[in-house]
């Protein structure tokens, strides 16, 4: 065996003995801090697409697994830190992946999450 070979022997055995390695590779948690997040009861809906302040007119391009929303049902649109901007009504306007809804209160902007509030 040449010395190279012999030299990184040692180095291939440690790097495979790392990869055999069975189980997480995850920092235990600190005591207490043990229980997660209760996961959201909010059903997304989509994005603000457009918002005409001057007709309450707000559109909204909706996600693929949308579930089918009365007319009238109560939306909330919130910022990317889930802060509410603005509550809306959906209409009964919707083609395809749009829906036409109407300005209730607040002050929305193009781009916030749209979430279809079940509490």
């Amino acid at each position: 065996m040449s010395r190279t070979a012999r030299a990184l022997l040692p180095l291939a055995v440690f790097f495979f003995a790392l990869g055999c390695r069975s189980g997480p590779m995850v920092a235990p948690s600190p005591p207490g801090l043990t229980r997660g997040l209760d996961p959201s009861t909010n059903i997304i809906v989509g994005r603000v697409l457009a918002v005409d302040p001057v007709l309450a007119l707000v559109i909204v391009d909706l996600t693929t697994r949308t579930p089918a929303l009365p007319v009238g049902a109560e939306l909330l649109a919130r910022t990317e830190t889930l802060q509410p901007t603005a509550r809306l009504r959906a209409s009964g306007y919707r083609r395809g992946r749009t829906l036409g809804t109407t300005l209730v209160d607040g002050h929305p902007s193009v781009g916030e999450e749209v979430v279809f509030p079940t509490r």
